[in-house]
């Protein structure tokens, strides 16, 4: 129960998608003390304990979204992998391919036939945690009203397990100083396993990947989380630390390399703080290294890998309001795009 009794009403409320007279009725009290509670700061915050209680039993109550239905669209690229892989182990021999091109071939398939990225970007404590543990639909990704991810999280499909990891969870080093952990490592365990610094089930990533965990330290930079869900089928899902609390070299990092960890990025931004000017310098380090993408052949338009996607808007209670914030956030965006695109809708 101390866990709910340092949310700020407002936010338990928020999360709930209740309104001060919906959440009142809940409790039993009138819509006057709700809006009395939301603006005492919590550390003055007198509440009686048998109404926590009833707090949390309404948090409780409230189901969690079920995981995205997907139809699994990867099986034949995986096909094509094996038969590959195949002609390289069968073929390789009879005709007689330099063990160095092999390598040099596999290495090639390795990076190439892979799943799409989707990573989530954001300030600290804007949900992408969250909004990820509803697209798998369970509870995995550590999610608190504080900044929690520290390390980039890759989430992958368990079917895509290397067999020399037994592991829900593997955590891993830098490689060196100026080497982060790279994904490709995976297919080789002679290289993987030594930067493996932590193993077990998805909860090692309260100690290893929060900010306040009690084994994260400065050269843990990644952890790979094996899971069934459906949507894992067809992409892979990438959790970016949030920025905005103080580490100015880690902020710059995350932004200046998401071409390396996103083919579609997801940017979250708080409604109530809709594109800040620290958040639009991060967009448009992470515009200068996404992966472009735009077709006429596939209709894809500049861009078109790109969503900003407005958290939290129940905490704005006055739908016009609302609109304004998003109809000026956008046109700030427009304006830090570069000059070929600020033209495009």
């Amino acid at each position: 129960m101390k866990i709910v009794q340092n949310r700020p009403i407002a936010e338990i409320r928020s999360s709930l998608k209740l309104t001060q007279s919906e959440f009142a009725d809940q409790l039993g009290v009138g819509q006057d003390a709700i809006s009395r509670w939301e603006n005492t700061a919590p550390d003055e915050l007198s509440i009686p304990a048998k109404m926590w209680k009833k707090i949390e039993a309404i948090i409780s109550s409230f189901s969690k979204p079920a995981a995205l239905a997907v139809t699994d669209k990867w099986r034949k690229a995986i096909a094509m992998r094996e038969i590959l892989y195949s002609y390289l182990e069968d073929k390789g021999a009879l005709l007689k391919f330099d063990p160095k091109a092999k390598k040099d071939f596999s290495s090639i398939l390795a990076r190439s036939l892979v799943k799409p990225r989707i990573a989530f970007m954001g300030m600290s404590d804007t949900g992408k945690s969250t909004l990820i543990n509803c697209l798998l639909g369970a509870e995995k990704l550590p999610a608190e009203w504080t900044p929690t991810t520290a390390i980039v999280v890759y989430i992958k499909h368990r079917d895509d397990r290397p067999d020399f990891i037994k592991d829900t969870c593997w955590v891993f080093k830098m490689e060196s100083e100026d080497k982060p952990f790279d994904l490709t490592c995976l297919e080789e365990e002679s290289r993987c396993s030594p930067l493996c610094v932590g193993k077990g089930d998805a909860d090692i990533l309260r100690d290893y990947g929060v900010r306040d965990g009690t084994k994260n330290t400065d050269e843990i930079v990644a952890a790979v989380l094996y899971l069934d869900s459906p949507i894992l089928k067809d992409v892979d899902l990438v959790d970016l630390p949030g920025f905005g609390t103080g580490d100015r070299a880690a902020d710059d990092f995350a932004a200046d390399r998401i071409g390396e960890y996103a083919d579609v990025l997801i940017y979250l931004s708080r409604s109530n703080g809709f594109m800040s000017g620290q958040e639009l310098t991060a967009l448009r380090m992470g515009i200068q290294s996404l992966r472009y993408y735009e077709s006429k052949e596939n209709d894809i338009p500049p861009l078109g890998n790109l969503f900003v996607v407005a958290s939290q808007a129940s905490f704005i209670d006055d739908v016009d309001k609302l609109d304004r914030i998003l109809i000026d956030g956008r046109i700030r965006f427009k304006n830090i795009l570069p000059s070929t695109l600020r033209t495009y809708p």
